[in-house]
């Protein structure tokens, strides 16, 4: 079945890869009476080792690791080609049947949901240095956006208090919102009609108000996530939202915060090679950077000032 979906999605019914997608579920959630067959069969050495019962088992007892093993997976694979999805199974669908998949996976994963992970990880393959295609909007951003809300809504006080909750576990989304970061970070209205300072100032503001959210908890690994989706700036591009993010001269406080100063790590970071970055930028940027530097250097915090003796 994966096979023909990939191969030709756009001449079998949108039934087709519904019906693939219920043959997943019904490996992931097996009814009671079927999970009680299993059972029986698996703990039965005659019946285990009969043929008919093997295939059986083959075929239906995969459970959750069946989006692992199944190393083609056309769900994201026709998101791979989109060109190809102009009959019955279109986008739209493909990413429905994804999410029902998503949904069936997340309440019956094991505890550490290495499932659940090795399906969502396909929905993100660029490295730093890539070119991000705008597509990725369209195909696979959509899909991050809908699990987002999904799992969030689940997260909610009386969850996190019920000893017994269910699903026991939920996905960390501050990575799927990485993704989407990393996205914003090369493409926006202002960016695609030219203005990049603009471009640069919004995806500062949107950086700044994540750094705030993660001063109230445990952020190291969060920060370190948050420090490699801002790799995927370019150009001229992390000079400029260094200079908005390190920008102390504006502090709601007489002293700089927690979130202030996660706010001028992160500005570090991306001046960290400052050769590279210093090669890019033209005379206003040099001067903006380093007015800045200056700020960094007379600030009564002296984390703050060896970052900007570190930058001279």
């Amino acid at each position: 079945m994966s096979e023909l979906l990939i191969s030709a999605p756009s001449h079998v019914p949108l039934s087709f890869l519904e019906d693939y997608v219920a043959y997943l579920r019904f490996n992931v959630e097996p009814s009671q009476p079927i999970a009680s067959l299993i059972k029986k069969f698996n703990n039965d050495p005659f019946l285990r080792d009969t043929s008919s019962v093997q295939i059986f088992l083959t075929r239906f007892s995969a459970g959750p690791t069946i989006v692992k093993t199944d190393n083609n997976f056309p769900i994201i694979q026709l998101l791979h080609t989109p060109s190809q999805l102009v009959g019955s199974i279109t986008t739209k669908t493909v990413q429905e049947q994804y999410l029902k998949l998503y949904t069936s996976v997340l309440w019956h994963d094991t505890d550490k949901l290495q499932n659940l992970r090795n399906m969502t990880g396909r929905l993100w393959a660029m490295m730093p240095d890539s070119e991000i295609p705008k597509s990725w909007a369209e195909l696979q951003g959509p899909i991050i956006e809908a699990v987002v809300m999904y799992v969030e809504g689940l997260r909610t006080r009386e969850w996190d208090r019920d000893a017994k909750r269910r699903p026991e576990y939920l996905p960390d989304t501050f990575q799927y919102r990485m993704w989407l970061l990393r996205y914003a970070a090369q493409h926006s209205p202002e960016a695609e009609s030219g203005d990049h300072e603009a471009h640069c100032k919004k995806f500062a503001d949107r950086v700044a108000k994540i750094a705030d959210s993660l001063a109230g908890g445990i952020y190291h690994k969060k920060l370190q996530l948050l420090q490699d989706s801002l790799k995927y700036l370019h150009d001229k591009n992390p000079a400029r939202v260094a200079c908005y993010l390190g920008d102390i001269s504006k502090t709601r406080l007489s002293w700089l915060t927690k979130p202030d100063l996660l706010r001028v790590e992160l500005a570090a970071g991306l001046l960290k090679k400052k050769s590279g970055v210093k090669g890019l930028m033209d005379e206003d940027l040099e001067k903006r950077v380093e007015a800045m530097m200056e700020s960094w250097r007379a600030s009564e915090n002296e984390e703050v000032r060896i970052l900007g003796i570190g930058h001279e």
